[in-house]
């Protein structure tokens, strides 16, 4: 005897005698299996959902979701990918993006230099400088009175009196603008008139990073959402009684085998050893008599009883009939005496039972003859094999 290599199916060899007891085994075991799976046993158990189950999948990245984001799982990862393209703004969602989120936070929180800003120091050197030429052409104006509109014999005075001072428009060639001297502590944080993010339109650290992270934890239930429906398309499928992949009760090529609505399948007739056996050939080989030349099945029984003293004859051969409920007058039983383990018993017994040289059969009755009367009763048994 063989046996399956995952359900430890009975598969007798050819010169082994096919059993109905094998073939029931390997019933309940198929029928155990299978209920297991209508079921729901096998409902995506831990790790089971994985890449050799789920298969290669290849996303279109030109397919943009829409709501409510429910589809196939092909179309869920092409959505994703058509979300980082988005995202990244390149050709393509595999190609580098062209910075990452952690790489924008650190430019955002550095407080120098940023694309087109100048530098702290470069910053206070044309400050420095501007100063240095302010300086020098006021000193240069200052000694001209008439740049200031003042004849001669007028001077500009040093007053407190404000009805004294000259106008802003009677100060001849004064400069259009003026280069401001160095003064980035006034604008700095704590300064006398710091600067805000909002005051140059910028972004806060703080601001940049909530928005990071809203962006993330959107990212996070968005993905959560779709392998959750994912997730439930499985259990869908795998809960699914019909529609199956094709599956059917009949005997179809090339088809899953599932149980129709009275928990029966059908198979082809079987041609190979290892085939399944349909209830047809199980009955035509049950109906198999065993004889001589053929190997087969037979009924067999032991039948016993007990024939007393009570003997039929004044002369030899005595008869004795005896009701054995069970035969026939076809059988031709094997029959001999029971011995009771007492010596002396057996012995009687031994001696009595020689006197029967002839037994018959009849329905449910047997008679014995004997050259002469038993004195003892005789337990006897028949052994019947038809």
């Amino acid at each position: 005897m063989n046996y399956t290599p995952n359900f430890n199916l009975n598969k007798p060899a050819r010169i082994d005698p096919v059993l109905v007891d094998d073939l029931n085994e390997n019933a309940d075991i198929i029928d155990q299996k299978l209920k297991e799976l209508e079921d729901g046993v096998y409902n995506a158990p831990p790790n089971s959902v994985n890449d050799a189950a789920i298969g290669s999948r290849t996303p279109d990245q030109s397919q943009a979701p829409a709501s409510p984001g429910t589809g196939t799982l092909t179309q869920l990862v092409s959505w994703l990918a058509n979300r980082i393209k988005a995202i990244t703004g390149k050709t393509n969602w595999w190609d580098a993006p062209p910075t990452t989120l952690q790489a924008a936070k650190t430019h955002m929180d550095a407080a120098a230099p940023h694309s087109g800003h100048e530098t702290p120091s470069g910053a206070q050197t044309k400050a420095n400088a501007a100063e240095a030429n302010a300086k020098s052409y006021t000193d240069t104006h200052a000694g001209t009175k008439n740049t200031h509109g003042v004849g001669s014999g007028y001077y500009i005075a040093k007053t407190s009196r404000s009805d004294q001072l000259p106008a802003w428009n009677d100060v001849q060639g004064k400069p259009s603008n003026f280069t401001p001297s160095a003064h980035k502590s006034t604008h700095a944080s704590g300064g006398s008139d710091a600067l805000t993010p909002s005051d140059i339109g910028a972004e806060t650290p703080a601001g940049a990073q909530a928005k990071a992270n809203a962006a993330l934890n959107s990212a996070k239930q968005y993905t959560d959402q779709k392998v959750a429906e994912v997730n439930q398309a499985l259990n869908t499928h795998m809960d699914a009684t019909s529609g199956i992949h094709g599956a059917t009760s009949s005997a179809t090529a090339n088809r899953l085998i599932i149980r129709d609505n009275a928990g029966r399948a059908k198979v082809a007739a079987p041609s190979e050893s290892d085939d399944i056996a349909r209830k047809a050939e199980v009955d035509t080989h049950a109906a198999v008599q065993a004889s001589l030349s053929q190997l087969g099945h037979v009924n067999h029984a032991v039948l016993t009883t007990t024939i007393d003293t009570n003997w039929q004859g004044s002369t030899a051969p005595y008869t004795k009939t005896q009701t054995v409920n069970g035969l026939l007058a076809t059988d031709t039983p094997i029959v001999d005496v029971v011995m009771s383990g007492d010596f002396g018993t057996d012995e009687a017994r031994i001696e009595a039972w020689g006197y029967v040289y002839r037994i018959t059969t009849a329905n449910n009755a047997i008679t014995l003859y004997a050259t002469e009367k038993p004195t003892v009763s005789l337990p006897i048994q028949l052994k019947v094999v038809r």
